[in-house]
């Protein structure tokens, strides 16, 4: 799990680095945790690396996403993954910046 997601903080912004192929329930753990530490720091989460979704997973990070007190923005999307996130309620092109 802890090599799941790389950390970085840049100028105030938390990147949050996936470093997986499959988005599955571990890889939504360390990134929910991940989310509950930054608390209202800005966010970007990198999602280049990842190119499945498992459903479940995705739910419940977008349940997390949704729930940051800080902006959250997104790169490295795919289309499919884009619909995805917008079909559970976090648009990534509307997100908070």
């Amino acid at each position: 799990m802890a090599d799941t997601i790389r950390t970085e903080r840049r100028d105030g912004i938390v990147l949050l680095r996936l470093r997986c192929q499959t988005f599955d329930a571990s890889a939504a753990a360390s990134l929910i945790e991940a989310l509950r530490r930054s608390e209202r720091l800005p966010l970007l989460v990198d999602f280049s690396a990842v190119r499945d979704f498992d459903d479940h997973s995705v739910a419940r990070f977008c349940a997390a996403a949704r729930a940051h007190a800080g902006p959250i923005r997104f790169h490295g999307l795919r289309e499919h993954q884009v619909r995805m996130l917008r079909y559970l309620g976090l648009d990534p092109a509307r997100a908070r910046a």
